[in-house]
C-alpha cells in the first residue's frame, strides 16, 4: 500500500540520496500526480539544498504544475547549472510561453554546454520564433550533441527559410553536426535520401546527395 502524499514528501525532503529521491518521486507521480503539483512546490521554494532543489523543479514540469512557472523562470538565473538545466527542461514541459523571453535570456549568456542544449530544445517546443537569432550566435559553441541541439531548433523553428543557412553545416568538421543539418533539409526538400541502390547511405553518402540536390534546388529555392 503506498504511502499517504504527506508522508512521501517529508520521506523527499529529508532525504539525500539522489537514487532514494527520485525515487520517492516516481512513487508520488504514479499514486498522487493529479494532487502532488502544491506540496512539491513549497518544497522547491523553501530548500536550501540545490540537489532537492532540481529534482523538485524536474517532477513540477513532468506534472506540469502551471502554478510554479513564475519561480521556475527566476531559476533559469540559479548559480547551480543542475538547476538552470531543470528549470529549462522544466518549462519546456509546461510549455508557458512567458518563459521564452528568459530562456533567451539564457542562452545568450550560458556557459554550460548542457543547460545551452536543454535551453534550445524548450524553445523549439513552445516555437520562440524570436529565439533563432540568439541559436544562429551558439550553432559553432560546443559539443556535438549541444550543436545537434541547436541546430534541430534553428530548422523547427526557421522553416523552410533556412534551409540556406542549414546547407552551410553540411561541410562541417563535425559529421553528425553535418548529417543534423542534412536531415532537417530532407524535411523540408521532401525528398527521402536514405537510400543508395538498395542498400541504406552511410551519413558522408548522405550528405552528398543533398548537397547534390541542393546545387539543383538553389537557385529557385523559396
Amino acid at each position: 500500500m503506498a504511502q499517504d502524499l504527506p508522508a512521501l514528501l517529508s520521506r523527499f525532503e529529508s532525504e539525500h540520496e539522489t537514487e532514494a529521491q527520485t525515487q520517492v518521486l516516481r512513487d508520488i507521480g504514479r499514486n498522487y500526480r493529479d494532487t502532488a503539483g502544491p506540496g512539491l512546490f513549497e518544497i522547491a521554494l523553501r530548500t536550501k539544498d540545490a540537489q532537492t532543489k532540481w529534482l523538485a523543479i524536474g517532477a513540477l514540469g513532468e506534472l506540469k504544475f502551471q502554478k510554479a512557472a513564475p519561480f521556475i523562470i527566476r531559476c533559469l538565473q540559479d548559480d547551480n547549472l543542475k538547476v538552470r538545466r531543470a528549470s529549462a527542461i522544466s518549462l519546456s514541459e509546461i510549455k508557458d510561453s512567458s518563459s521564452i523571453p528568459a530562456l533567451i535570456e539564457l542562452l545568450k549568456d550560458e556557459h554550460d554546454a548542457e543547460v545551452v542544449r536543454w535551453t534550445a530544445g524548450p524553445l523549439a517546443f513552445q516555437g520562440a520564433k524570436s529565439a533563432v537569432p540568439v541559436l544562429k550566435s551558439r550553432a559553432n559553441d560546443g559539443p556535438t550533441e549541444t550543436r545537434m541541439a541547436i541546430i534541430s531548433s534553428i530548422g523547427i523553428l526557421g522553416g523552410r527559410d533556412e534551409v540556406p543557412y542549414l546547407v552551410s553545416f553540411l561541410d562541417d568538421k563535425d559529421a553528425f553536426v553535418a548529417i543534423t543539418a542534412a536531415r532537417m533539409i530532407e524535411g523540408f526538400a521532401g525528398e527521402d535520401f536514405d537510400w543508395c541502390g538498395k542498400d541504406s547511405c552511410g551519413m558522408e553518402e548522405r550528405i552528398q546527395k543533398v548537397k547534390t540536390w541542393w546545387r539543383m534546388h538553389d537557385s529557385t529555392w523559396k
